[in-house]
């Protein structure tokens, strides 16, 4: 691994030497006395040179002293300074030089809707340190506030909300988790609003805007950009291990008033009869009372999803995937179904003879999609549009692991907005239905898109588009471009 833990990491090498826990006694139950401890955490072998700079999500900090001091007295700073984002386990940092230090959220992850908060919580990213208290939930049970809640929840003005978390019982934080693509060429508009190291500007020149934003960058680091509610976040990450020591460690987390002793408590959320069940897939709803299961008044989701395989046996074919999301205060679960590879993503219709779209796409929707697909031409990429309120918008998925033909998969579930259609791409190739395109899409109705033989000339991104209407027990119908897009500016002959 060219990465490590900043918290509970797996100790390799330090100074050439593999490092191991020191072997337990057997018969005894004593633990290793402070001094000890201290003596045996190699974070305390890291070393940096005054000064130091921290540079994270959204922020940087840096420590003007002299000396020298270890990785762990940096973390302790850090989180003295207030970022107790370095409290969290599965933060990871590399060490880029003797004065530099890089925090990485990379290795984030979404934790489950159902995990139970123990509060109260700190929503920590980077200069934001918001801590949700008790009295701030009103109603239900406190003690049974879960990841769903705060999602719902968010924070003033909207922030944060819909936006899930890598939750960290031990520590009480919660980080957000924001979908993360290289940047590249096309990736951000003149006139957006950018997050970098706690600043908020507006890019004037998007060519310029690394220069305008973060300066003359490290050697041997690329710049990523963090996308989600509010706007984008630059960063930049590791490319190469020639830029510094790297190693995996583990750092001592009791200086950060981390209980060790609390652990996330998966509870199993009860969805209160009768409840609408909304099918993503096929646009329909069907009403689930307590008659349809045994006289039940509230039934886990196992329960229910056991009631839906028998009215809809799409979903208990072995090969699909399903996700949920349960809105108690609607009364509604959304039930979608997913492949985990191209095509069959959220298709919304049941599609009859004659396709027309009642108000086409945007072309700068297309051009933001090309855009994506052209940042790695070596592999394929997949997305989704989705209209809210008559706008229509680009949803990446949380997940994408793809090689040059192939794409599996997740994206998130939305309660809110409409899913109009699926497209990936298939890079310098060109767009024809692979035998895995039909297999995924041809079993559920609704509209699918290729961009391929994506070419760039200059400036100008060219391709070509296959779009296609899969219908209920009917073949599918090929579409034009133009009748699903406002006219596009560049296309391949």
């Amino acid at each position: 691994m060219d990465l490590f833990d900043l918290f509970g990491g797996i100790t390799e090498k330090v100074d050439g030497q593999v490092e191991k826990p020191a072997p337990k006694k057997a018969g005894t139950k004593k633990t290793a006395s402070p001094k000890n401890t201290a003596k045996r955490n190699p974070a305390n072998r890291v070393k940096f040179t005054y000064p130091v700079t921290v540079v994270g999500r959204n922020f940087k900090v840096e420590i003007p002293e002299e000396g020298e001091v270890s990785l762990q007295g940096v973390a302790e700073r850090v989180y003295g300074s207030g970022y107790k984002e370095v409290a969290h386990e599965r933060v990871r940092f590399i060490k880029l030089n003797d004065n530099l230090l890089m925090l990485d959220y990379q290795c984030l992850r979404q934790s489950s809707q159902d995990i139970a908060l123990i509060l109260p919580v700190t929503i920590a990213d980077g200069m934001l340190s918001a801590v949700m208290e008790k009295e701030e939930k009103t109603g239900a049970d406190i003690e049974e506030l879960t990841v769903q809640d705060m999602m719902k929840m968010g924070l003033a003005d909207e922030l944060y909300r819909g936006i899930p978390y890598d939750y960290d019982a031990t520590s009480g934080t919660a980080l957000p988790v924001f979908s993360c693509q290289d940047l590249k060429a096309g990736s951000i508009n003149a006139g957006e609003r950018i997050h970098c190291f706690g600043n908020v500007e507006t890019v004037a020149d998007p060519a310029g805007v690394v220069d305008q934003m973060m300066g003359e960058l490290p050697e041997g680091v690329t710049v990523v950009c963090y996308t989600g509610h509010g706007g984008r976040i630059l960063y930049y990450k590791a490319v190469s291990a020639a830029v510094g020591t790297v190693k995996l460690e583990k750092i001592d987390r009791s200086p950060f008033q981390v209980d060790e002793s609390k652990v996330a408590k998966v509870v199993e959320e009860k969805i209160i009869l009768p409840v609408t069940v909304h099918f993503i897939n096929f646009a329909r709803n069907y009403t689930v009372t307590a008659q349809d299961l045994n006289g039940k008044e509230k039934v886990i989701w196992e329960e229910l999803f056991s009631y839906i395989k028998s009215v809809e046996p799409l979903f208990a074919q072995t090969d699909r995937k399903t996700d949920h999301l349960y809105d108690r205060d609607k009364g509604m679960v959304s039930v979608a179904l997913f492949s985990g590879r191209k095509g069959c993503g959220h298709p919304i219709y049941e599609i009859e003879d004659g396709f027309t779209m009642s108000q086409k796409i945007p072309q700068n929707i297309m051009d933001e999609v090309v855009s994506y697909f052209a940042q790695d031409l070596s592999r394929e990429a997949i997305i989704q549009i989705w209209s809210r309120d008559g706008e229509y918008y680009v949803v990446y998925p949380d997940f994408q692991d793809s090689t040059r033909s192939s794409v599996e998969y997740r994206f998130p579930i939305y309660s809110e907005g409409v899913y109009v259609m699926t497209i990936h791409s298939h890079n310098t190739m060109r767009p024809v239905p692979s035998l895995t395109d039909d297999r995924d899409e041809l079993q559920l109705p609704g509209l699918y898109g290729i961009i391929g033989s994506i070419e760039k000339r200059g400036d100008n991104l060219y391709y070509e588009s296959y779009f296609r209407v899969v219908r209920f027990g009917k073949e599918p119908v090929a579409v034009d471009e133009d009748e699903i897009f406002e006219r596009s500016r560049v296309v391949c002959a």
